[in-house]
C-alpha cells in the first residue's frame, strides 16, 4: 500500500499543505516559522519528485538526521525563550502555550526525516499523517486571514482523499499506478461534507457569558471592548475586526426620532489613569471629590433642559460588559438637573451621581435584575464639540493625571515642543517654560495639546496600521513608539499622546470606548465592537469673566484621519467575498443568521439559488437516465448472477459482492467438478470493484470465463445428476 502513487501523493501534499497552513498562521506571531514552513515544503517536494532516489536513508541514519533536527530546533527555542524571560513578548498567552508555538516547527522538520527512510512501512505515513493533523489543529487555533482558512479548508480536502485512497487500496480494489484513483469520489463527499457543515457553523451558539475562550496566539487580536478594559501596548500580531453588535442606542428629538447622529460620536466607556510598563489598568482611576448640594436632592428628576437643539439617547447595554457608555462630552451645568438616569419597568428614574469635574457614575444598586442596563441620557450640541462644559475645578488633582512613567517621552515631548514653536506652530510664549519645573505655563496647555495630538495624526513620520510589531521589545511600548516602529493603532498614538501630555504638566488620561455607529433608520443605532476605539482626554483651563480659571475636558484623537476604531478604517460596506467573510465567517452565530435572512429576503438571490438547486438536480437526474438507457454501467455483476441464479446461487440481502462471491467460489470448491471454475466468480467480482471504485479503465468481460462457469454448473456430477 505504501507505494501506491495516489497514497503517497496525498500523504506528501497533505503534509505540506498542513506546514503551509501553519507557516501562514503563525507568521505574524513568530516569523521564523514561516521559514521553518518554506523550508519543510521544499524538502517535501525534492523528496516526492526524486521518488526512492531521496528515500535512501537506513533507520538509523534517519534518527540521526531526526535527532540533529531535535537540537537545532531545540537551540532556537531556547534563543526564543531567553528572549521572551527578558521582554515578555508573549506574556498574554502564557508559557504553555508559547510552548506549544515553539514545538509545531520542529515537528514539521521531524517528518521530513521519516519519509526520507528507505524501509518505510505503514506505520510511517500514519505518523506523518498524525504529524499533518496536530499541525493542522494548532494553525487552526490561529488562523484568522482568510488565505490561512483556504490552507485549511486544502488540507482538509488532501486528507480525505488520502483517507479515501487507503480505504480502496485496503480493499484491493485501487489500481497500481493511478495518481487520480479515488479523487472524484473524495471530492464529492468533501463537498457534501462542506455543504452539511456551513448551515451547522453558522447557527452553532456562542459560547455562554462567562465562558473565557482559550486562545492560542497573541497574534490574532479581535477588535474590540473586553470587559475588563485593560489595554495591552506589549500586544502583537494582526488586530482582527469583529462586527458584533455591543450596544444599542435610540435617538429622538422633540419627540421624533433623530436620524442625524454625528457619524463621529464618541462613546466614552473606561476611563484609565494608571500606566505601567505598556500597560493601562483598569483599577486606577479617577478620584474626584462628589459635588454634595446636587448628589443628595431628594425632590423629583426632571429632564434638564437645553433648547430646541437637545436630544434624548436611550441605552441598551449588555450587563456583563461591566461599563457604562455615555456620548462625549456629557452636557451638563453643575446645580442643574442630572441628565444622565437609570430607568426601570416599574420605578422612578434614577439620576446617576455627579462628580465635580463633570463625570458621573451610576448607583452600585440595582433594584431590577435584568440582563441589560438601560439608561438615558440627554445631551445638546456645544459650540466646540471636543470641548466639555466648565466647572471649577475643587483642589487637588488626581495624581494619576500627571504621573509620566517613562523619563524618555519628557525628553522627546519637549525637543518636538521647541521644533513647532521654531516652525510657527505654536506661538512663541510657549517656549518661555516655568523656571520652577521647565514646562508650559497653565495657560497655554490647550493650545501645547492641541499641537501635540495634530503633531501625531498629521506627521507623515507616524503611520496607522493593523499589524502590530515590537522591533525594540526591550524599551517601553510607548518609547518604542514614539522613537522607532513609528507605526500602531490608536491605543499606541493616544498612549503616547497621554504621556507626552502629561509629560509637559497637562493632566490626562486615556479614554477607552467607540467611535461611530451604525443606523438602522428609524433612530435606532447600534454600535459594534469594530468600532472600539481609544482617545485622550486633557484637563485644561480657559480664563472666565472674573478674571479667573475655568476647567474642561478636552478631548484629543491623535490617531490619522481615516482611522476608525482599533482595527478598522473608514470605508463602503463590504461587497462580494469581502461580504461572504464578514457577514457568514467572521460573524457571531446571530449575525449569520441575519445575513442568510437577509439573503433569503432579496429576491434575486432565492431565485439563483433556486436555479442552481434546480440545475443540479436536473444534471442528476440526466446523468441516471443516460446510465439507465447505456445499461449497467460495469458489465460484470449481472451476466454473473445470472448464470450463479440459475443454478441456485442467489445473493442474501446484507451480502456484498465480495461476500457473495466468496461463498460462491466456496461452494464450487467442495464440488469436483466446479473446483476447476471456483476462482470466476471472485475474479470478476473484484474487476467491477475496480471499475467502479478504483477508478480502473473499464475493460470488455471475457465470455470465455462465463462460459466455462456456465458449462461447469450444467455439466453432470459424477453421481449423474447435476
Amino acid at each position: 500500500m505504501t507505494a501506491d502513487p495516489a497514497f503517497r501523493l496525498s500523504t506528501f501534499l497533505t503534509l505540506g499543505l498542513a506546514c503551509v497552513a501553519l507557516g501562514a498562521a503563525e507568521f505574524p506571531i513568530l516569523p521564523e516559522v514561516g521559514a521553518f514552513a518554506a523550508g519543510v515544503v521544499l524538502a517535501l517536494a525534492v523528496v516526492y519528485r526524486l521518488g526512492g532516489r531521496a528515500e535512501v536513508l537506513s533507520p538509523a541514519a534517519a534518527n540521526n538526521l531526526g535527532l540533529g533536527i531535535v537540537f537545532a530546533g531545540a537551540g532556537w527555542a531556547a534563543v526564543r525563550i531567553v528572549r521572551e524571560i527578558r521582554v515578555g513578548e508573549f506574556i498574554a498567552v502564557g508559557w504553555g502555550v508559547f510552548f506549544i508555538l515553539l514545538l509545531a516547527p520542529v515537528l514539521m522538520a521531524l517528518s521530513v526525516s521519516f519519509l526520507m527512510r528507505r524501509d518505510k512501512d505503514d506505520g510511517v505515513y500514519w505518523y506523518v499523517h498524525a504529524v499533518g493533523l496536530a499541525i493542522v489543529v494548532l494553525a487552526a487555533a490561529i488562523a484568522r486571514r482568510p488565505w490561512e482558512v483556504a490552507a485549511l479548508v486544502a488540507y482538509a480536502a488532501a486528507a480525505v482523499w488520502g483517507l479515501a485512497r487507503f480505504a480502496l487500496a485496503r480493499g484491493g480494489a485501487a489500481p497500481a499506478g493511478r495518481r487520480r484513483a479515488g479523487l472524484p469520489a473524495a471530492a464529492g463527499w468533501f463537498a457534501v461534507a462542506v455543504l452539511v457543515a456551513t448551515p451547522v457553523f453558522a447557527v452553532t451558539p456562542a459560547a455562554p457569558a462567562g465562558i473565557e475562550k482559550f486562545e492560542l496566539s497573541a497574534g490574532r487580536i479581535e477588535v474590540g471592548y473586553s470587559p475588563d478594559q485593560t489595554v495591552d501596548l506589549t500586544r502583537t500580531g494582526e488586530l482582527s475586526p469583529t462586527p458584533a453588535v455591543v450596544f444599542e442606542v435610540v435617538a429622538e428629538q422633540a419627540g421624533q426620532p433623530k436620524l442625524d447622529l454625528p457619524a463621529e460620536t464618541r462613546w466614552r466607556g473606561r476611563v484609565l489613569a494608571h500606566y505601567y510598563q505598556g500597560t493601562w489598568r483598569r483599577e486606577a482611576l479617577l478620584t474626584m471629590p462628589l459635588v454634595a448640594e446636587t448628589a443628595g436632592r431628594a425632590e423629583p428628576w426632571r429632564p434638564p433642559e437645553y433648547g430646541a437643539a437637545s436630544y434624548r439617547l436611550a441605552y441598551t447595554v449588555p450587563i456583563a460588559l461591566r461599563s457604562d457608555f455615555l456620548a462625549e462630552p456629557v452636557v451638563w451645568f453643575p446645580g442643574g438637573s442630572i441628565p444622565v438616569v437609570d430607568v426601570f419597568d416599574a420605578l422612578p428614574p434614577r439620576p446617576w451621581h455627579p462628580l465635580a469635574d463633570g463625570s458621573f457614575f451610576r448607583h452600585p444598586g440595582r433594584p431590577d435584575r435584568s440582563h441589560t442596563l438601560r439608561y438615558v441620557q440627554h445631551t445638546a450640541p456645544l459650540p466646540e464639540p471636543d470641548l466639555g462644559v466648565g466647572f471649577l475645578l475643587s483642589p487637588g488633582v488626581d495624581q494619576a493625571l500627571t504621573m509620566n512613567t517613562v523619563p524618555s517621552v519628557r525628553g522627546f515631548t519637549t525637543r518636538l515642543v521647541q521644533r513647532l514653536v521654531r516652525e510657527g506652530k505654536l506661538p512663541a510664549v510657549v517656549g518661555d517654560v516655568s523656571a520652577v519645573n521647565l514646562r508650559p505655563a497653565e495657560a497655554h496647555h490647550e493650545v501645547v495639546a492641541r499641537a501635540l495630538a495634530a503633531y501625531l495624526s498629521e506627521s507623515p513620520e507616524y503611520t496607522y496600521t493593523l499589524t502590530l510589531t515590537r522591533p525594540r521589545p526591550e524599551l517601553d511600548p510607548v518609547e518604542e513608539f514614539l522613537e522607532h516602529s513609528k507605526t500602531g493603532h490608536c491605543e499606541r498614538f493616544a498612549s503616547a499622546l497621554v504621556l507626552m501630555l502629561r509629560s509637559q504638566g497637562i493632566p490626562a488620561a486615556l479614554v477607552h470606548g467607540f467611535k461611530g455607529h451604525e443606523s438602522l433608520g428609524d433612530g435606532t443605532y447600534h454600535v459594534r465592537q469594530d468600532q472600539a476605539h481609544t482617545w485622550a482626554t486633557a484637563l485644561v483651563s480657559r480664563p472666565d469673566a472674573g478674571g479667573g480659571r475655568v476647567w474642561h475636558w478636552l478631548s484629543l484623537d491623535p490617531s490619522p484621519a481615516g482611522s476608525s476604531g482599533d482595527g478598522s478604517t473608514v470605508a463602503g460596506p463590504a461587497t462580494g467575498w469581502a461580504w461572504v467573510w464578514d457577514k457568514l465567517l467572521d460573524a457571531t452565530p446571530e449575525e449569520r443568521l441575519n445575513a442568510l435572512g437577509e439573503l433569503a429576503s432579496n429576491p434575486a438571490a432565492v431565485v439563483t439559488f433556486a436555479g442552481v438547486i434546480f440545475l443540479a438536480g436536473l444534471t442528476w437526474v440526466l446523468i441516471r437516465v443516460r446510465r439507465a438507457a447505456a445499461g449497467p454501467k460495469n458489465p460484470w455483476l449481472d451476466p454473473l448472477y445470472a448464470v450463479l441464479a440459475a443454478h441456485g446461487f442467489a445473493p442474501a440481502a446484507d451480502e456484498t459482492p465480495r461476500e457473495f462471491a466468496a461463498r460462491v467460489a466456496d461452494a464450487l470448491a467442495a464440488r469436483p467438478g466446479t473446483a476447476a471454475v471456483a476462482p470466476i466468480p471472485s475474479a470478476w467480482v473484484e474487476r467491477y470493484y475496480g471499475e467502479r471504485f478504483g477508478g480502473a479503465a473499464p475493460k470488455p468481460a471475457c465470455p470465455a470465463d462465463l462460459a466455462a462457469l456456465r458449462a461447469a454448473l450444467s455439466a453432470p456430477s459424477p453421481g449423474g445428476t447435476r
